[in-house]
This record gives C-alpha cells, structure tokens and sequence, in this order.
C-alpha cells in the first residue's frame, strides 16, 4: 500500500502505487544512505538500505603553455598542470597530444615534455583522476610555426662600396606555412625602416667610410621571426 524513501532519516515521499521510485535533486559531496520502506495492507514492513558516495571531482588546469600560444618549429613543449584535490584524492594526471598518450603522473608536480613538434596545430589535454575514479579535463589549443626565411639579395656580403656610399638594401623573404607581414631593416642596431609588402627594398644614402652590419628581420603572421 506505501512505498517510503528516505535520505538518511529524512522523508524523501511516499509512493502508494508502481512504479515506486524518487527523486532527490543537488546532493553535496559525502556519504548518503538511501532507504525504501514497503508497507502492505496489515501494515508489515520490509527495507532495504543502500550506501552511496557523492564525490566532488577534481580540478585541472594546463598552466604551461598558454592557451593559443604560437611556438617557434620544431617545438619542445613542457605540458605543466594545476591540480587541486574534490572529495577524493587525485591519483593520476594523464596528457595527451591529440588523442596520443604522452604519459602518466601519479604525483606532483604534474608535466610531461613533447619534443620536436612540426609546424601544424595541435590540442594539448590533461585528465585528472582521483581514488573514485572521478575526472576532471583541461584541452588547450596551439600552433606550432615554422619560421619563415630571409635573405639579403643586395649588397653581397663582403661588398666593398666607395664612399659615401648609396646602398640599396633587397630582401628575398617567404614563409611556408603563413604570410610575411614585415621586413625590418637596420644598420647596426639601429633600424632604418619596417616594410609590409613586396618587394622588400630600401636604400640608405652616404655612408661614410667604415665597416656596417646590414640586417632584415622577417616577420609572419603568427609573429615568429
């Protein structure tokens, strides 16, 4: 005739007709004991009493690299991750390049290396497990340039000019993987001009007698140099 759950000693309801179940919403972190009590229609009684845990999760976090970081190919990365303990106690943090495996860490501090990592993008993840097999997952996403390349087409290297000597400077630049967004030249350390488009070229006007270092810095358009 009646059905009584119960959380603890707590009156969840009371089901007088099938299907006899309950529900209870928001339970917190900790050990529960669920209970049903069956009573007939001369009022005898039958229990029955199960033990569950609620387990908060832990929590992960990739704290090296940065999310959205670009790196420089071929790339060694030092994957680091926070970890902090739910209700349990974490007991293994694992990471992943893509769905690969990379390796296991059954005690801090949690990291692991990949090397020589191409030019492409890649999703670099940590999974933290605690003692009820609970997980917790952070994915990060980054990018992994080649560099582009760069050239000084003129003058030679070596060049002797009679001075005072006007120089124009050219630049053959290209970038495999992107775009060339700059061309920075200097004399020494001192820069002359940024250029953004092709042809990469300035000139430089009487220059004195003396030794100069010419120099191009290309740039892409994930800003590797």
């Amino acid at each position: 005739t009646n059905v009584q759950f119960l959380v603890g000693s707590g009156v969840l309801t009371n089901k007088t007709a099938p299907p006899y179940s309950a529900t209870t919403n928001n339970l917190q972190a900790g050990s529960y004991t669920l209970s049903a009590v069956a009573t007939d229609n001369n009022g005898l009684k039958a229990t029955n009493t199960i033990n569950i845990l609620v387990d908060a999760p832990p929590s992960v976090t990739i704290t090296n690299p940065l999310s959205g970081a670009v790196l420089t190919a071929p790339a060694n990365v030092t994957i680091q991750a926070a970890v902090t303990n739910g209700s349990g106690a974490v007991t293994n943090v694992q990471f992943l390049v893509g769905s690969g495996v990379l390796t296991n860490k059954t005690a801090p501090p949690y990291s692991a290396t990949t090397n020589n990592l191409q030019a492409g993008s890649y999703t670099l993840s940590a999974v933290a497990t605690d003692n009820n097999g609970l997980k917790a997952t952070n994915t990060i996403n980054i990018l992994v340039d080649a560099p582009p390349s760069v050239t000084i087409t003129n003058p030679l290297t070596g060049a002797v000019l009679t001075a005072p000597a006007n120089v124009i400077i050219k630049v053959s630049a290209s970038d495999s993987d992107g775009t060339v967004t700059n061309v920075q030249f200097l004399i020494g350390s001192t820069v002359l001009t940024n250029e953004t488009t092709a042809p990469f070229s300035i000139a430089t006007n009487n220059l004195a007698a003396g030794s100069y270092t010419l120099s191009a810095v290309v740039a892409d358009n994930n800003g590797v140099k």
